[in-house]
């Protein structure tokens, strides 16, 4: 007999057909001192996401293939599926011959570089021909094939856990993944008392983003379709400063938590910001200077000015607010610019160069309003093919950079994995790789825990020799840090 299967369709809005086509990439990694209880809590994490998967049944669905009119993709689910017969989760142990204990990696920082896709990257899309990368890594075309939603890899190295998590974007930004993870965490730690599952409501998962849609307004006869910053109907063509093929190099700076907010402190009553300058507004802007200050000897003959592409979450911008907890895609790129010479006309960088970049960025960021937000809705609806959508910047190898907050996104849910140290993840990690231009502010965890506030992390990925010289300069970047971990 044939099995028949059912399946439905996720809606993907606007937002989610915008959004990047990579994974979002994460390693929660937990001390796992005692591996007689591997056993337990795999169980834990296989009915714990099973029991997610039944309430978010899209996170099981394939996306793809693209249409080649629209440029749009599908997402397609079945109403029902095993995690573990369809591979979706899967649990390996990681020789001590290959890895480094728990022990170790933590004193040395819990390095990126530690974790290579090639090993961590979740075996049901290693084990996927039709994704370019082997590892997962980077931006799928989905021309002609489908791929997975989601993977989800449970790793036990020496004395740890390493829980890897790859989300793709059309289905969920940073936020989107911070409610996934919020109810993973609470479906696991449910396992404790809870066999059996409780009645699940069915949801219409499509109807906040058709929602979404529905705020987009439409060109009236005669109405042109809106200019907006960062972003063009069309492939960005820009002028790289260093060969295609130059290596690059990825760090994380460890910056004090008391460190950074008692400068930005200092700076309040001397800058001009229109909200009250916050942690990222002086993180954002002292990385943004330090890299085009790095970069600047390959620069200064080509481009005159440099653009910082801030990733901003719209939910409370809109009028009326969008649900807090929507799990759609629901951020846009927005761009601070100054010239390259403001930054470097300094030898040392003092608060006469931070203070213009802090009112850059914060100007930047608080200028996203509804007005700003249903004109890129009015510019992204008017396009024949939403696929050929390119972000205006120049980031791989010349002047510009992503910067992305992650800072608020599941470092303080409590998993109570059984065999786990500590409730949540003592760290989270993006898988090992490297890239020009992409800047990451980690998860971090909120308060003060067992007398220990956490520092800010922050994830640097630029050209090798653009790094060396970071690394390199008097009073640099490198003087925030306590750490700087490979």
């Amino acid at each position: 007999m044939i099995s028949q299967v059912a399946y439905n369709k996720l809606h993907l809005s606007i937002a989610d057909q915008l959004a990047v086509r990579a994974y979002i990439r994460n390693l929660l990694i937990f001390p796992f001192p005692d591996m007689s209880q591997a056993e337990d809590a795999v169980n834990a994490l296989r009915e714990g996401f099973q029991t997610t998967v039944d309430q978010l049944p899209y996170l099981a669905g394939t996306l793809g293939p693209v249409d080649p009119e629209s440029g749009r993709l599908t997402l397609r689910y079945p109403c029902e599926i095993d995690v573990q017969d369809s591979g979706l989760f899967r649990f390996d142990l990681v020789p001590v011959e290959r890895q480094c204990t728990y022990e170790q990696l933590k004193e040395k920082g819990m390095p990126p570089s530690a974790f290579p896709g090639t090993t961590y990257a979740p075996r049901i899309l290693r084990e996927d021909t039709n994704i370019e990368s082997p590892i997962a890594e980077g931006i799928l075309s989905f021309k002609d094939y489908t791929a997975p939603a989601l993977g989800v890899h449970a790793f036990f190295i020496p004395g740890g856990l390493v829980l890897s998590i790859y989300l793709h974007h059309a289905v969920a930004d940073g936020t989107g993944l911070s409610l996934f993870y919020q109810r993973f965490a609470e479906n696991v730690r449910l396992t404790k008392s809870v066999r059996t599952l409780p009645h699940t409501t069915m949801i219409d998962h499509s109807s906040p983003r058709y929602e979404l849609d529905e705020r987009a307004p439409t060109l009236l006869p005669g109405q042109s379709i809106p200019i907006v910053p960062l972003y063009t109907a069309g492939k960005f063509q820009y002028a790289k400063t260093l060969p295609p093929d130059t290596k690059c190099s990825g760090r994380l700076f460890v910056i004090p938590a008391a460190r950074i907010r008692a400068y930005r402190d200092s700076l309040r009553p001397k800058a001009n910001t229109a909200t009250p300058l916050t942690v990222f507004n002086v993180l954002a802007s002292l990385v943004w200077i330090h890299v085009t200050r790095a970069r600047a000897p390959h620069l200064m003959d080509k481009y005159s000015d440099t653009t910082a592409a801030i990733a901003v979450d719209l939910r409370r911008r809109l009028e009326p607010p969008m649900s807090s907890d929507y799990s759609g895609n629901m951020a846009l790129m927005t761009d601070a610019t100054l010239p390259i010479s403001q930054f470097v006309a300094e030898g040392r960088v003092s608060d006469a160069t931070v203070i213009p970049a802090v009112e850059c960025v914060n100007s930047t960021i608080s200028g996203v309003d509804n007005e700003w937000v249903e004109c890129h809705l009015r510019f992204f609806a008017a396009q024949e093919n939403i696929g050929k959508v390119d972000l205006a910047l120049r980031f791989s190898f010349a002047s510009d950079m992503f910067i992305t907050s992650w800072m608020n996104f599941g470092a303080e849910h409590e998993w109570c994995i059984p065999g786990t140290a500590t409730a949540a993840p003592e760290f989270i990690r993006k898988p090992h790789s490297v890239e020009d231009g992409g800047i990451i502010i980690m998860p971090r965890r909120r308060g003060v825990v067992d007398g220990f506030e956490a520092p800010y992390e922050v994830l640097v990925q630029l050209a090798g020799e653009d790094m060396d010289r970071l690394l390199a300069e008097e009073e640099g970047l490198k003087k925030w840090a306590d750490q700087i971990v490979e």
